[in-house]
């Protein structure tokens, strides 16, 4: 059985790629492999789950980085939860990713990107308008907020190009969740964010941040240890 999982993994990774014609074969065949073995989407992606545990420089990331690495993750079926530093053990905050290694790496490598980006408009923008860090963190909210939004929308449009009309259902993220809240034993907050015109003239401005610009002088592509 575990070959024939392995045979539906490669044959849907294939379903992502950007032949057409390919893409849809690929997904025909999973698709014909899964009902014939009985086999659900859970069943490929659960043995495959792992989690990275990264430190993070913010005391408790309950602010827009967080909020911004758990849209990016979002978008690529991983699940992300966040630990608060311990200034009693001196212990860093940390950055917890569950999905599948490939997923992990994507959410990280847009994570590099985009992160620099939005700390260098949010230093011009206090800059030029000569605002206080407490302004600048609500402008920064403005700028995540719009982005995640618009990378979600970007992501939906890439699906649908390479879709054929035979889509699985993506279950990643759920799975991804119901793994950790299992093993990490974790329950649902919320995040409460304050409606200003900083927010505002941040949330005009997130057109600037784009996700397709490239990674310069980073030591790695992959490290969340920057942010």
């Amino acid at each position: 059985m575990n070959k024939i999982k392995d045979k539906i993994k490669k044959l849907m990774a294939l379903s992502e790629s950007a032949n057409p014609h390919e893409a849809s074969s690929a997904l025909s065949k999973a698709i014909t492999l899964m009902q014939k073995y009985q086999l659900s989407q859970t069943d490929i992606n659960q043995a495959d789950l792992v989690t990275i545990t990264q430190d993070h420089y913010q005391h408790n990331m309950s602010g827009p980085d967080g909020t911004l690495i758990q849209g990016i993750a979002a978008t690529h079926g991983v699940f992300m939860f966040k630990k608060p530093a311990n200034r009693d053990t001196g212990k860093k905050a940390q950055v917890i990713l569950t999905g599948m290694k490939g997923d992990i790496e994507s959410t990280q490598y847009f994570m590099e990107i985009v992160t620099r980006q939005i700390n260098a408009q949010v230093s011009h923008w206090r800059g030029l308008n000569r605002a206080s860090i407490a302004n600048g963190n609500d402008y920064k909210w403005g700028l995540v907020t719009g982005f995640v939004k618009r990378f979600k929308e970007e992501m939906k449009v890439v699906c649908a190009e390479v879709g054929t009309g035979m889509v699985a259902v993506d279950t990643r993220l759920s799975e991804a969740e119901q793994f950790a809240r299992a093993s990490f034993n974790l329950h649902k907050g919320k995040v409460s964010v304050r409606t200003n015109d900083h927010r505002a003239n941040g949330t005009q401005d997130s057109d600037k941040i784009s996700s397709a610009r490239g990674i310069h002088g980073a030591s790695s592509a992959l490290g969340l240890e920057k942010f």
